[in-house]
């Protein structure tokens, strides 16, 4: 197949921001005047000439001067970073400026639409929206070409909703509205490939040198300092706290939670534009979840309690803390739905497939669902929540479906386990069942196509209840509205797009041992990326873009 041309990215020519009153103007008007060099490198250079002119006069001044620099040798790197920030660095300016000039009209979807119902179309022309090799901002984990996918299909199915039209992705449009503002993501891994899809959708954009990753412990802070915004993922796997609350230490069958202790998290939410949240995946491997007992003074100290029953504490917690600490005002939250794995290929016609192993196509022509096994009591009990907020609006955004039939988009064998791609033991090993009519096939391994032509949903085994729990409580906040958005169905179709057996383990990629496993190795839970999280985030895009959008008080930017 021969490749798409890659779009030239929209022009990032922006009126500059009027400087704030305190702001001297500048010296000269003149376009030809020389950019005033930051105080602090006149400073650095000042001090040079006076040490040069003191060599001549004392051999102490020389010696003390010749420490003086090899410190600036040293630490040259720190002192000209420093100097080159400035105190717009750590200030937003007007919220209110917003220049979409040039742009073409936008033309949003009904608010009766329901984006998360429609079918994947094959688009090789204007997509992929971005190159992996040109989105330096990406993690081993999810880059499934650089790790040894052979085919490229899954980056080429565009999201066609049943009686509207998604807008396209345009990341100048988007960075305009987030001009002096936070974005963060808070969640499990999930929520962070969807995070990275964003980055690599708005990087293309932004000048060279004004934008950065700074990677603090359970924060991931991408700055693009042109549009004075930050877009953050913030690691909270199960929302409240956790045993498991080490980004990069945990095992699962360890994990003990604290259904009603949400502070040590929800304090680093505050000052926030946009919340975007997730939880799902970690309370998958039990029916029963380990919860620490009131009052203790160890994570040894709990109790095995229904999943279910757990997930619906968590949730109140999570509501009562929106409810007492958001300004809706000031605040949009969202909340992703459920994002299924592809490790049952009967479900999609495959009986004799590996998990999503070798899958290169979505699942096409479906009138149903996909049963892929999901707790929708979760899905129904997040809605409901959400629904019940009065004062804080939570909107769900539903992912499930349209990624159910994705069976191909996982990153499957080509991804990382422990820091390492898989050895070719593992890839001959990736295994489970069957969902969609291959009851042969090993999880997502050798899926290279979408679930089609489907009239009904995959049975992926989610635990449905979990979607309606998020659901209830969503529809029932009192002050803070959450917008729920559903990417389950969409994606459960996806089973061509996971890593699969092109991510890596342990920091490392797949040993040839390892791929030959793919029944244990083969990640069919994380996408590939250009891949289904960018069509995530293009209904992301269009619901931020369809509210109007408060002012930001401008809070300071997290430290870099």
């Amino acid at each position: 197949m021969t490749k798409p041309q890659q779009q030239s990215p929209p022009s990032t020519t922006t009126s500059p921001p009027p400087p704030p009153p305190s702001t001297p103007p500048p010296a000269s008007s003149s376009s030809s005047a020389k950019p005033t060099r930051p105080l602090a490198l006149d400073t650095l250079a000042s001090s040079s000439r006076s040490l040069l002119a003191a060599l001549r006069r004392s051999p102490v001044t020389t010696l003390v001067a010749a420490f003086f620099l090899l410190a600036l040798f040293m630490y040259g790197e720190d002192v000209r970073t420093l100097a080159e920030l400035s105190i717009d660095d750590y200030l937003y300016p007007d919220a209110d400026f917003y220049n979409v000039s040039g742009l073409p009209p936008l033309i949003l979807p009904p608010p009766t639409c329901d984006l998360s119902r429609g079918r994947w179309v094959f688009d090789n022309t204007s997509l992929p929206a971005y190159r992996e090799k040109e989105c330096t901002f990406l993690t081993k984990q999810v880059s499934c070409l650089a790790n040894g996918r052979p085919d490229h299909l899954w980056q080429y199915w565009r999201w066609q909703p049943n009686n509207c039209s998604l807008p396209t992705f345009d990341a100048r449009r988007f960075m305009e509205k987030m001009r002096g503002k936070r974005m963060m993501f808070v969640g499990d891994s999930l929520n962070r490939n969807q995070w990275e899809s964003l980055v690599c959708l708005v990087q293309p954009i932004l000048s060279k040198g004004r934008k950065k990753i700074v990677k603090r412990g359970s924060f991931n802070i991408f700055y693009a300092k042109e549009y004075r915004a930050t877009l953050e993922f913030y690691w909270a796997p199960f929302l409240v706290e956790s045993n498991s609350d080490n980004p990069n230490f945990h095992h699962i069958d360890q994990r003990i939670i604290s259904p009603e202790r949400i502070e040590s998290h929800a304090n680093n939410w505050k000052d926030v534009d946009y919340l975007i949240f997730n939880t799902y995946i970690w309370w998958m491997n039990n029916e029963d979840i380990k919860v620490r007992r009131p009052n203790s003074t160890s994570w040894s100290e709990h109790d095995e309690m229904p999943r279910i029953e757990t997930y619906g504490r968590v949730f109140k917690t999570w509501s009562t803390w929106l409810e007492q600490n958001v300004d809706p005002a000031r605040t949009s939250v969202f909340f992703m739905t459920i994002s299924p794995l592809h490790n049952s290929p009967a479900q999609w016609g495959n009986p004799n497939g590996i998990k999503c192993v070798k899958e290169t196509l979505p699942v096409l022509n479906y009138t149903k669902p996909l049963d892929l096994n999901h707790d929708m009591r979760m899905y129904d009990l997040v809605a409901k929540v959400a629904k019940n907020m009065k004062n804080v609006p939570v909107s769900l955004i539903d992912i499930t479906r349209m990624s159910d039939y994705r069976k191909d988009a996982h990153t499957s064998l080509y991804s990382i386990r422990q820091g390492k791609l898989l050895t070719p033991e593992q890839k001959a090993d990736p295994q489970n069942p069957a969902q969609w009519g291959n009851p042969n096939g090993i999880k997502c391994v050798k899926e290279t196509l979408p679930v089609l032509n489907y009239t009904k949903p995959l049975d992926l085994n989610h635990d449905m209840r979990m979607y309606d729990l998020v659901a209830k409580v969503a529809k029932n906040m009192k002050n803070v509205p959450v917008s729920l958005i559903d990417i389950t169905r969409m994606s459960d179709y996806r089973k061509d797009a996971h890593t699969s057996l092109y991510s890596i383990r342990q920091g490392k990629l797949l040993t040839p041992e390892q791929k030959a496993d793919p029944q244990k190795y083969a990640d069919c839970i994380h996408w590939c990326l250009p891949g289904v999280p960018d069509v995530w985030n293009q209904i992301l895009y269009t619901r931020i873009l369809s509210k109007s959008s408060p002012p930001s008080p401008h809070p300071p930017l997290p430290p870099q």
